[in-house]
């Protein structure tokens, strides 16, 4: 039986102490390295993740699978799955920007469905910890607990990321009502936590991979305030595989964002 109150203080601890670590050596010189064109790694990355691993190996009674971006994949068949991603936004970290995040997510399988239970994205340079467990979520600033904040009043806005901007803008363009657009400020998880959080009413990113270590935690967050995440082409997220972009729509705007950020379904297509 999961204790899911313990399990979810593991997580929020795990998180505060990888993200107090990643503070202290904001400004270490770390060596990067590259997994590929546009995506760098340090050890910083490293240390960080397996310190979130070790707090959840350590102090669970159970056992638990273990996917992260990077370290290897742990797979034991228990039904609790953790999503590890130490520094989401590593380019942002070492250029000193510091829009990134540690970002946790924790699925349970039954019957052979996954379903993501809770989630941490934590934005440590401003120690601002956002909070999801199944249909409950809060904000944590500086230890404090807090609600998450009422949207303000005004048009929608939706974040819009990488080339996908273009899509809609022209679809904005083509309808009477006033929407803005308004370019993302930081990671994948700061993008979908920024949904709740009043920033913007929706997040859209076509080219976005969506693997599920950066994701799920984000995801999670969303989910517990009724917020739907789909890909590009409104499909349910696969935390099995990467998926096809990402959108993500507070419920009262659904019916007038959907229909200018989604993209037609190639399988309906066929």
């Amino acid at each position: 039986m999961v204790d899911e109150q313990q399990l979810l203080e593991v997580v929020i601890d795990a998180a505060a102490n990888a993200g107090e670590y990643l503070t202290q050596n904001a400004f270490t010189l770390a060596n990067v390295e590259w997994k590929d064109s546009d995506n760098p790694v340090t050890y910083l990355d490293r240390q960080a993740e397996i310190m979130i691993r070790n707090a959840l190996e350590s102090r669970l009674e159970y056992s638990i699978n273990l996917v992260g971006e990077e370290q290897p994949d742990t797979v034991n068949g228990a039904i609790i799955t953790g999503y590890i991603d130490p520094i989401d936004g590593t380019k942002s970290y070492l250029s000193k920007t510091f829009r990134s995040t540690v970002s946790i997510g924790v699925s349970e399988r039954t019957d052979h469905q996954e379903k993501l239970i809770m989630g941490v994205v934590y934005d440590f340079m401003r120690d601002i910890m956002y909070v999801g467990h199944r249909d409950t979520g809060f904000i944590r600033f500086r230890g404090e607990q807090h609600s998450f904040p009422q949207r303000l009043e005004g048009p929608p806005k939706i974040s819009v990321g990488d080339k996908s901007i273009y899509h809609v803008q022209k679809k904005v363009s083509e309808i009477p009502d006033q929407i803005k657009i308004t370019k993302p400020d930081g990671s994948i998880a700061l993008g979908l936590v920024g949904v709740v959080n009043g920033n913007y009413d929706a997040m859209v990113a076509h080219s976005a991979k969506g693997n599920s270590w950066d994701v799920a935690g984000g995801i999670c967050i969303l989910e517990s305030q009724g917020i739907n995440v789909t890909d590009k082409y409104g499909r349910p997220i696969d935390l099995q595989r990467p998926n096809k972009g990402l959108i993500a729509i507070r419920p009262e705007y659904e019916e007038i964002i959907r229909p200018l950020v989604e993209l037609p379904n190639p399988e309906r297509m066929l």
